[in-house]
């Protein structure tokens, strides 16, 4: 590449300015025009400073529902304790499963990794499944049966009376979340202030009037287990593996709202409405909670049985809008 001289530069500058018709112009400079050269950094003489901070450190924390609750119950664990292996001589009921923390998570972690529809369309592979959970877990692969079974009746039977086509079998991949994970930003509460706006909406009992807690600025964190989708509506599952009992009657209507109190899920539920109606507000353009929430179902997996239909083993509650608010605008900081 040629260097250009100066007479060069100067000649080729001189043309741009002839071409431009006087909008620009071409001036020379004298030395006395320059400015003086840059100082470098590190020869300027600045003198250090210490700074002092002004501000205000806001401590934020981190909590779970669990946490909130697990006050004021002198010690007894959120989670009842049910550590009962079951009855090993009836294999062929999921009545007899073992109980307990790790029989609930092999549950979970059947329905979570399970696709509904395949179970009509492709049985073969829904007991492949079971049979490697199973396995996973460390419990016995004679269980196959009393699982299969028990996935037949959660996955078939109507969640609500007056909606037969409402199944979970029905529902694909792409219109379910598993395990949603979620952090919303929680406003300094007290029990006091959450047992007035429950009372005032209907919703005290036992497990309210016994809450004790103070909860400071910070994030609400947690996990649904089930959010589907039918017909632009959206639905909360989540999964209880609790034994109630052998008989039918155990898993009522009337006996799963006496468990929602005594255990508190009816307020858990309430704290995971406020979540998902917050979930579905940020990405919905449309959203109304009237309009696309459907409420919420506790299914009691051991007791839920297609020829009892939706009156056993599930829970279902939609809880009223201007309540819903209410409690938002108190849970939920900007």
């Amino acid at each position: 590449m040629k260097k250009l001289t100066d007479e060069e530069i100067a000649a080729e500058l001189a043309a741009l300015v002839r071409q431009a018709e006087g909008t620009i112009a071409l001036v020379a400079r004298t030395e006395d025009e320059l400015p003086p050269p840059a100082t470098a950094w590190h020869d300027r003489p600045a003198p250090l400073v210490c700074r002092t901070f002004a501000g205000t450190v806001r401590a934020l924390q981190v909590t779970s529902f669990t946490a909130i609750t697990s006050h004021g119950r002198h010690g007894e664990s959120f989670v009842p304790r049910e550590e009962a292996r079951g009855g090993q001589e009836d294999q062929s009921s999921i009545l007899a499963f073992p109980r307990g923390a790790a029989p609930g998570t092999f549950m979970h972690d059947i329905f979570e990794h399970l696709d509904f529809p395949q179970l009509a369309t492709e049985p073969a592979a829904c007991r492949q499944l079971i049979v490697k959970k199973l396995a996973r877990h460390g419990f016995a692969p004679t269980w196959q049966e009393a699982v299969f079974a028990m996935v037949q009746n959660v996955l078939t039977t109507p969640l609500l009376p007056d909606r037969p086509d409402l199944v979970l079998q029905s529902i694909v991949a792409r219109k379910r979340l598993n395990e949603l994970e979620f952090y919303f930003p929680l406003a300094a509460v007290t029990s006091a202030e959450v047992k007035e706006i429950l009372q005032a909406h209907g919703h005290g009992g036992p497990g309210a009037s016994s809450l004790e807690f103070t909860v400071h600025r910070g994030f609400l964190k947690g996990y649904m287990d089930l959010v589907f989708e039918r017909d632009g509506r959206f639905y909360l599952v989540d999964w209880k593996s609790n034994y109630l009992g052998t008989d039918p009657a155990d898993y009522s209507r009337d006996r799963l709202a006496e468990v929602m109190a005594r255990e508190r899920y009816n307020l858990q539920s309430l704290f995971y409405t406020v979540a998902l109606h917050q979930y579905l507000a940020q990405r919905l353009p449309d959203y109304s909670y009237e309009s696309h929430f459907g409420g919420l179902f506790y299914i009691f997996l051991r007791g839920v049985g297609l020829d009892h239909g939706s009156a056993c083993g599930i829970h279902h509650d939609l809880p009223a809008a201007d309540f819903v608010t209410r409690l938002s605008r108190m849970l939920v900081t900007a």
